[in-house]
């Protein structure tokens, strides 16, 4: 097989680097601890190859998460002045229904205070809650309306 090929040529070589002095004992211990020295690499280097594997699939599913980020981002970008369009129109739209409740609320008390009598019963014992209010409504107009004579004279 390729890894007792390797050993052998391992051996060998070993052998021949080796100084004349070193006994054929120690030469042979060497030789015997080289195959496990080779065994154990190549599975060091087979766990370092899933290792970079592992990682280069973690990379390409981060560079994708990221890209879509930056899409989505993007999109919010492009979205955000027509949102801010939106929303600045119903801004508008709600204050000008405001100003038309408003517009018809002063109409209805001007009407219900030159009317009273015909709107509301004398007696408020006779009167229902809404009817309660809406007199307790018209006496604060009434009183404003006296404070604000006075002022201007």
């Amino acid at each position: 097989s390729r890894v007792q090929d390797e050993n052998n040529a391992l051996g060998q070589r070993t052998r021949q680097l080796a100084p004349p002095n070193v006994s054929p004992a120690a030469m042979a211990s060497a030789s015997n601890a080289v195959p496990q020295t080779v065994a154990q690499a190549q599975v060091e280097v087979a766990a370092l190859r899933a290792e970079e594997g592992r990682q280069r699939q973690e990379e390409a599913m981060l560079a994708e998460k990221l890209e879509s980020a930056e899409e989505e981002l993007d999109a919010l970008q492009q979205e955000a002045p027509i949102l801010a369009a939106q929303r600045q129109l119903q801004i508008q739209e709600i204050a000008n229904e405001a100003q038309r409740t408003m517009a018809l609320l002063a109409a209805l008390k001007d009407v219900a205070l030159e009317h009273r009598e015909a709107v509301l019963p004398s007696d408020w014992t006779q009167m229902s809650p809404e009817q309660q209010v809406v007199a307790c409504f018209l006496d604060e107009v009434e009183v404003c309306q006296a404070e604000k004579q006075r002022r201007e004279e």
